[in-house]
């Protein structure tokens, strides 16, 4: 009896911001179990990338506004679907469990960060 199995064709990298500036990059693409990426036209545009956290891979990694980007692979070409920082994070599982990773684009950075209501136009 022959399988067929493939690979997903979602790919997802984060950068984990650390003392002093420095940074650590890392591939989640094999311990992706699902992405889901919601494009929104007049507000944030939102990800949830759930992982497999075998042998509790990810618990305490990451943080609030770490970055990600997450490819989509059609046809062999590769499109950038989001970049963003995450917003939610399991932090810690006691059990080898999903870890869940939610978040949403560059512009909620923006309206969080470097929006100012108060000022006049």
């Amino acid at each position: 009896m022959k399988i067929l199995s493939y690979s997903p064709s979602v790919a997802a990298y984060a950068c984990v911001f650390g003392e002093g500036g420095s940074r650590t990059y890392y591939d989640l693409t094999q311990d992706i179990v699902s992405c889901n990426v919601t494009r929104n036209v007049d507000t944030n545009s939102t990800f949830t990338i759930t992982l497999a956290n075998r042998k509790h891979k990810y618990n305490g990694l990451f943080s609030p506004m770490d970055a990600v980007t997450i490819f989509a692979d059609k046809n062999g070409e590769r499109t950038q679907l989001i970049t963003g920082y995450m917003t939610n994070v399991t932090k810690f599982t006691l059990y080898e469990e999903n870890f869940v990773v939610q978040g949403k684009d560059t512009l909620y950075r923006l309206q969080q960060l470097l929006f100012d209501p108060g000022l006049e136009g």
